[in-house]
């Protein structure tokens, strides 16, 4: 398994920077045997977008167990919700946010991006994360601010329903 990794890592990293085969091996990567590759691709702006799109999907289905990478892989997609120029790329990320809401950086960019990000997508996909990660005290009160938004009051009101 960790040889046949290795190997679509190695591939990966011999490619041109804008070569569409980068995110077809990505998907094929066994996300939770390459946390630290997968983080660290989409934490670099200068990586294929699509790439960067499909680490996203692999970090948010498979979250790491191990403490360390698990703090790695929530900075990396906090770094790319922060990426302005790619729009598909942080609204992916905002998906992925829900298994590590629980530390509070991102958290805190959790929060930002519900309350008031210019992308509607990115606001839809970090609610969704937050509902996802499951009521704590910094969320539930998080999404209580919420009932009064416009764009997502009523989301917030059936996820505090659903939470109680």
């Amino acid at each position: 398994m960790v040889d046949r990794i290795g190997r679509l890592i190695e591939r990966y990293r011999a490619l041109e920077p804008e070569d569409d085969e980068k995110a077809a091996i990505v998907a094929e990567l066994d996300g939770e045997s390459a946390h630290g590759f997968l983080a660290s691709v989409l934490a670099d702006p200068d990586e294929h977008e699509l790439a960067r799109v499909e680490c996203a999907t692999a970090l948010r289905l498979y979250p790491p167990v191990d403490e360390e990478a698990r703090r790695e892989a929530g900075e990396a997609v906090v770094a790319a919700l922060s990426d302005h120029d790619e729009d598909l790329v942080r609204q992916h990320a905002a998906m992925a946010l829900g298994p590590y809401a629980d530390h509070p950086v991102v958290h805190r960019v959790m929060a930002a991006a519900m309350r008031s990000d210019d992308d509607v997508n990115v606001r839809h996909n970090a609610a969704a994360a937050c509902a996802e990660a499951g009521p704590s005290e910094e969320r539930t009160r998080l999404v209580s601010e919420l009932l009064a938004d416009d764009e997502l009051g009523s989301w917030a009101a059936r996820t505090l329903e659903r939470w109680a």
